[in-house]
């Protein structure tokens, strides 16, 4: 869903969003499956969920980010490349800092959203999602 959502994305906002499906299709699958190993049943599950997904995400965004966009893609992140560049490192590890760091606060933060919503949700609103079931404590 991520991956047709950046897709789409990237028709209506601008390709920046399109070029970085592969990010989103890798977070749902990494996701997906540590939900399907039980990784979400507990709060502080969530959250390893999180760093494992930005371990998983480590290389992905790095070359899109530097031979597609020179480094820069218009985020919030380009302010943290910045830095590093400024002070002499060069492009390559200036970005590859930048990304996980950047990325680990947002994937704990939303595996951790996610598991409230989805424990707040009724049994029986969830009762059709079996993959829940590897979830549920």
């Amino acid at each position: 869903m991520g991956l047709l959502t950046n897709l789409i994305r990237g028709l209506i906002q601008g390709l920046t969003a399109a070029f970085f499906a592969p990010v989103a299709l890798v977070t749902g699958v990494v996701a997906g499956l540590l939900a399907r190993v039980g990784f979400f049943r507990e709060v502080w599950q969530a959250a390893i969920s999180g760093v494992i997904v930005t371990i998983a995400l480590a290389l992905i965004p790095v070359p899109i980010r530097i031979y597609l966009f020179g480094g820069v893609t218009g985020s919030g992140a380009d302010f943290l490349t910045a830095y590093p560049l400024k002070l002499g490192q060069d492009l390559f590890p200036s970005v590859l800092i930048t990304v996980p760091g950047w990325n680990i606060a947002d994937q704990v933060l939303t595996c951790v959203l996610v598991w409230g919503i989805l424990r707040g949700l009724p049994g029986r609103a969830t009762s059709d999602w079996p993959f829940l079931a590897h979830s549920r404590a």
